[in-house]
């Protein structure tokens, strides 16, 4: 079985999946491969037809990556590089070609025949990028206790809430709700979660955590329904000792480094490589 690899570079979480994978079967050979090396092949071919979308990329090292030779991709790509011959571009000339490269890759990461953890989503190249208050949504569709949650477009136009403020950068800022009111601008609101917080990954069927079978079913639920092969799930509760669980955020990224999580990943990997 062959996988390919795909990361930024320094991703330890991918390196860690290469080498145990490879290391679980002689039969088993993972490509690791970083994203600023394929923006910089010397060639590449591109070629749309009725049959479909083919790419072949030769590396700087002489590598080839093309997408019909793997069972299985693991895709942690996240950022286009500047390619090289533009880096003394003017500032908009340097969005183009970013912009330009980051079509090429999303074509290419579509063509995949096989198997793709997690497959591109534009404008992310892995994984899905959802706001918490969407995710607050698509859990309780699943069953899961929602937190309460307010918005506005004017808080200090339309009236305050008297829950938390949360910064929209999707960390929660802790901010008295008078303060976002006091800035003119939109904000969201939550109530605060008092009891304990944990984390769960979603490997494909695998739910690995601390919680409850039948919570950790319906997070899994969720990540899947989004088209997520993979990601890690931090959980709340809503008061201590309740056992009332939330879906507080989700991960389509995590950095995992433990031998338990990169084996998930590896066989996860692996049922993928063979459906």
């Amino acid at each position: 079985m062959r996988a390919l690899i795909l990361a930024n570079a320094g991703d330890m979480t991918a390196s860690h999946v290469a080498a145990a994978f490879r290391s679980r079967s002689t039969g088993h050979r993972a490509e690791l491969v970083w994203v600023h090396d394929v923006v910089a092949s010397p060639r590449l071919a591109h070629s749309l037809d009725d049959d479909g979308v083919s790419m072949r990329f030769v590396l700087r090292d002489e590598r080839v990556i093309a997408n019909d030779d793997f069972d299985v991709v693991f895709n942690r790509a996240r950022v286009v590089p500047l390619p090289a011959p533009f880096v003394r571009s003017r500032p908009a000339d340097r969005d183009y070609a970013v912009m330009e490269m980051s079509a090429l890759l999303t074509s290419w990461l579509a063509s995949f025949d096989c198997a793709v953890v997690n497959p591109v989503d534009p404008p992310c190249l892995s994984g899905t990028l959802r706001h918490p208050i969407e995710w607050h949504e698509r859990a309780a569709r699943r069953g899961l206790a929602a937190a309460r949650v307010e918005a506005s477009s004017n808080a200090r136009r339309f009236g305050r809430s008297e829950l938390p403020a949360v910064d929209d950068s999707m960390a929660g800022s802790g901010e008295p709700a008078a303060i976002v009111a006091a800035l003119n601008r939109p904000g969201w609101f939550q109530e605060p979660m008092a009891g304990r917080s944990c984390d769960v990954l979603v490997a494909g069927t695998q739910t690995i955590g601390p919680l409850p079978d039948a919570v950790q079913q319906q997070v899994n639920d969720v990540v899947r329904a989004e088209g997520l092969a993979l990601a890690r799930c931090t959980m709340f509760e809503r008061a201590p000792h309740s056992a009332e669980w939330l879906l507080g955020f989700v991960d389509p990224w995590p950095a995992l480094l433990d031998a338990s999580s990169i084996g998930a990943v590896v066989r996860l990997l692996e049922q993928r490589g063979r459906e």
